[in-house]
């Protein structure tokens, strides 16, 4: 003898089905408000100054954000290549502009990539970053990462530079940007000759000459990375 068998039913009643298709609704639209950069660069056929490219992404507003961060990459072994997936990017019009150390003039000139993220799409850049084809002299730079932070209306007017053990050369940065992270500013100098400098923090017109003082010590091919935490006393 067969039995019927009686499925449980669910009440679905006009207004929560408006609620769940408007539920729905609202997460796509969120999800359409941003996309995904990939960036893949590469140097020679020995991956030479790889470690060191790094990259701005700035949009049509102005506001830029530093690449990679850490190690926050994937490395091809095989190509001598480096990829960096930026996940979550706004909508809008950006442009792409690579650093890497050239005091040397190893390598030729950079474009700067332009592109227009669309809703939910993904955008690939793939830059190869080519040395000119005569020879170079030994790679006598390096460069220094610096970062600080600290209550917002102390950091509005502090600058700083590197100054020599000779007091006679002094490198400032070419652009400061806001950090993020940590809701402070970084900055990457890049082809600094090898020496040791004072890593100077100071405010124009200050009564004294600086506010903070670090040694920072460049080394032939490295990256010096210099952090700065301030508080209201300082």
């Amino acid at each position: 003898m067969c039995k019927k068998v009686h499925m449980p039913k669910f009440g679905l009643t006009p207004f929560k089905a408006w609620l769940f298709f408007a539920i729905l609704y609202s997460f796509s639209l969120l999800a359409c408000d941003e996309g995904t950069l990939i960036v893949t660069y590469q140097t020679d056929a020995k991956g030479s100054r790889l470690d060191r490219v790094r990259f701005w992404v700035r949009d049509d507003l102005g506001r830029q954000r530093f690449f990679p961060r850490g190690k926050a990459f994937i490395e091809d072994a095989k190509e001598k290549s480096r990829m960096v997936v930026i996940r979550r990017l706004p909508v809008g019009q950006y442009t792409l502009r690579f650093l890497i150390p050239n005091q040397d003039r190893h390598f030729g000139e950079f474009p700067v990539r332009s592109f227009v993220m669309s809703p939910g799409e993904t955008v690939r850049i793939t830059q190869r970053l080519s040395p000119v084809q005569t020879p170079k002299p030994p790679l006598l730079y390096g460069d220094v990462i610096v970062s600080y932070e600290g209550p917002e209306e102390f950091l509005e007017d502090v600058q700083f530079c590197l100054i020599d053990k000779k007091g006679e050369t002094r490198i400032f940065p070419e652009n400061v940007m806001e950090d993020p992270l940590t809701g402070g500013f970084l900055a990457m100098l890049c082809d600094v000759p090898v020496d040791e400098y004072d890593l100077v923090f100071y405010k124009e017109g200050a009564e004294q000459d600086f506010i903070e003082k670090r040694l920072c010590s460049v080394q032939v091919g490295g990256i010096v990375s210099m952090h700065c935490t301030f508080s209201s006393q300082d």
